[in-house]
């Protein structure tokens, strides 16, 4: 296209000056389909690269009792390697752009699709509030009925700073990759707030096409306010989109119960057996021939009636039309109240109360929504065997509902604390459901391993944010941990990298495990150096470290601690406010007793502090116990070389059942309305082929601990 030097002059401007381009200029020089669309600065539909394929770290069987001292729980080996034959629902942890990426090109679609595909997506995305959203955790003492104390735990965060673009990118990319995944015969509900719904719908036009808008849902989740004066109207309801995948696609019929106003004034006939029915018009709405005709001396509608006559015989034969007194009336059809299957609900959603009070549904997560909510979209949506996919699953509302009405489900979210929810949310599904307790259901916890940490690194040594010169492989995290840390960047050391008070740091760089051979050399160095108080910082350790490191250090005089970088280290809004703790490593004391096949397990200490409980230790209530939020027991096949580490023969191979499929064969876990957890489990079946029983243990604070018994 031909521009005038003007022109010219004015796009090497801004292109110098660093300004994005007038639409005009964008229109004349790059080719455009003249739609109407959403424009921002940055807007692109960059995909994300498979980094990996799923791995799977628990299976979960809902067949399993939770506690019940006087019964012996029968437990069998899944024996999964990467994915069960037949399917099984997934929850997934992780960020949902990459866990998209990964389901788009990954092993796991060729499963998806033998299945049928995703025939449902429901996201309730952050509504770019600006805030965090935080959960109150009560820590109960089992010791006695006052409680201790309330801790919050971040549950999300839902702020994107003063920049709306960075939202909209962060959306638009994701759903577009949703779009891809979901069937053609699909649907997808965007659950939003008068903050972002003008932006979504551009979006969700533009991506799924106007001619797939389907609705725009109006559910109102409160009344009004009592509020004598205020500066705007009160908000009382969310919007919900719905689009179809293709156009054309015909959404299920849904029925709401009608009031008993709307029953007593309708339902006024009745048969001479006492049935009741009203009535219902017989008119055609447009003239066709074979629908003109007198039938029994009423006559013809002005269209005709609104079936042929051998359907009006076969009514008529059944009992189910009304004939007025009158010829010059026309007939009616009879809907009885006993057929009735109430009205078709519209866009208008008014029956269905968000959670308050002391509803039994509420786990105190933030933003949680009411499972009739779900249940509606999903039934609108969807048929029994469909899967259903939330890739913001929260408390995991979505993945419940669709349990309880027989569909498969994937559900997906980066909160540690929510999939944590999510997780003991399904497992409770068999203490009410006996429809759940008769069949042999599992659904699976599924990561991107060690890779999604690495991709976040590496991106980060690939930014240009930071102007100090990248020397060394990992420098740049390097530095972001020290700051998030709150520790002083120091030099002169080859493995220590800052210090923090009286007390100096070695960063594990990458998101590998921490081995033994990194902790041996930090060590030495602080041998070397003369230097008694040292603190590790990783993502994770090698299984068996952490019960002799620190006191092999003690050992040289070293003072030594082994910390958890924390998993939202690369969410700028969350170090920014300040809301990452770097946790110490915790340990778990378990007594293993078997007899005839059996084992019974007692949890006896459990501790976050420095030191590894000891023989001696006993067991404080006020400072493990209470605590504990679940934990679990599990048998494991497969051959592992080593779990437990010698402190006289440490080597620098470790092997950690983190890495291999570990089967939840009984668990104790805390709910909104089951404050106790049990200590001891049942008498538990040895499975025939058992190697290794697993105990894991969780507490309030996001920490885990994993204790290995070999027979």
């Amino acid at each position: 296209m031909r521009l005038s030097e003007k022109e010219i002059q004015e796009i090497f401007t801004s292109l110098k000056e660093g300004r994005s381009l007038d639409i005009v200029y964008r229109e004349k020089l790059f080719e455009t389909n003249h739609k109407c669309e959403l424009i921002w600065d940055g807007k692109e539909a960059k995909e994300e690269k498979l980094i990996s394929d799923f791995k799977i770290l628990e299976d979960f069987i809902y067949t399993q009792n939770i506690c019940d001292s006087n019964k012996v729980v029968k437990t069998e080996l899944v024996n999964s390697d990467y994915l069960l034959e037949d399917w099984s629902n997934k929850l997934i942890h992780g960020d949902n752009k990459l866990i998209l990426a990964s389901l788009k090109k990954g092993k796991l679609r060729d499963q998806v699709n033998k299945i049928g595909g995703i025939k449902l997506i429901y996201i309730d995305p952050p509504f770019d509030v600006g805030t965090d959203f935080k959960m109150d955790l009560t820590i109960d003492s089992e010791a006695s009925s006052e409680s201790l104390e309330t801790i919050s735990q971040i549950a999300y965060h839902d702020s994107w700073g003063s920049q709306e673009e960075s939202y909209l990118s962060m959306i638009y990319e994701r759903i577009k990759i949703a779009y891809s995944l979901l069937h053609d015969d699909g649907f997808m509900f965007v659950h939003c707030d008068y903050r972002i719904d003008a932006y979504l719908r551009l979006i969700m036009d533009e991506l799924f096409g106007k001619s797939c808008f389907v609705n725009q849902i109006i559910w109102r989740r409160k009344g009004g306010s009592a509020l004598k004066g205020m500066a705007c109207l009160s908000n009382a309801h969310d919007i919900i989109l719905c689009y179809s995948k293709k156009q054309g696609t015909r959404i299920n019929s849904i029925y709401s119960d009608a009031s008993s106003e709307y029953i007593n004034k309708q339902f006024k006939y009745k048969d001479p057996d006492g049935r009741a029915y009203m009535v219902n018009v017989m008119r055609s709405p447009s003239p066709r021939p074979n629908l003109k005709y007198n039938y029994k001396g009423y006559k013809t509608p002005p269209n005709g009636w609104s079936v042929p006559r051998k359907t009006m015989d076969k009514l008529d034969a059944e009992g189910r039309l009304h004939y007025p007194e009158s010829k010059n009336k026309q007939i009616y059809k009879k809907i009885y109240l006993d057929e009735y299957p109430g009205q078709l609900i519209n866009t208008l959603w008014t029956n269905i109360p968000a959670l308050k009070g002391n509803n039994k549904e509420i786990l105190g997560y933030p933003t949680q929504k009411p499972e009739a909510l779900l249940e509606r979209i999903i039934k609108i949506g969807s048929r029994p065997g469909d899967l259903v996919f939330d890739f913001f699953c929260g408390s995991g509302t979505t993945c419940a509902v669709a349990e309880k009405l027989g569909r498969k489900w994937i559900g997906a979210d980066n909160g540690q604390l929510a999939i944590h929810i999510t997780k003991k949310r399904l497992l409770d599904l068999r203490s009410y459901s006996s429809q759940l307790n008769s069949q042999k259901t599992y659904f699976q916890l599924l990561t991107l391993g060690n890779d999604e940490k690495q991709y976040f690194i590496d991106k980060l040594e690939c930014s240009s944010e930071d102007e100090q010169p990248k020397s060394k492989k990992g420098e740049n995290f390097q530095r972001l941990v020290l700051r998030t840390y709150k520790a002083k960047p120091i030099n002169g050391f080859t493995l220590i990298s800052g210090k923090k008070s009286d007390k100096y740091v070695a960063i594990w760089k990458t998101s590998k495990r921490c081995p033994w051979s990194f902790i041996k050399d930090v060590i030495h160095e602080a041998i070397s150096e003369s230097i008694t108080k040292v603190e590790i910082l990783s993502f994770d350790y090698d299984f068996g470290l952490l019960n002799i490191a620190e006191e092999l250090a003690k050992e040289e005089g070293i003072d030594l601690s082994l910390k958890y970088i924390p998993r939202d280290i690369f969410n700028a809004n969350a170090i920014k406010k300040e809301n990452l703790t770097f946790y110490n490593s915790s340990f778990l004391k378990i007594k293993t007793s078997i007899r005839d096949g059996q084992a019974v397990i007692t949890m006896q200490n459990y501790s976050i502090s420095k030191s590894n409980p000891t023989e001696e230790a006993k067991p404080d209530f006020r400072q493990w116990v209470d605590i504990i939020d679940y934990w679990s027991v599990g048998f494991m096949c497969k051959r592992l070389q080593q779990f437990a580490v010698d402190k006289n023969n440490v080597g620098d191979q470790f092997n950690s059942c983190r890495d291999l499929l570990f089967e939840n064969h009984w668990q104790s876990y805390r709910t909104s309305s089951r404050k106790i957890i049990c200590l001891t489990t049942p008498p538990l079946q040895i499975p025939e082929n058992a190697k290794y029983m697993v105990a894991k243990a969780r507490d309030l604070f996001g920490n885990e601990s994993i204790k290995v018994h070999k027979f």
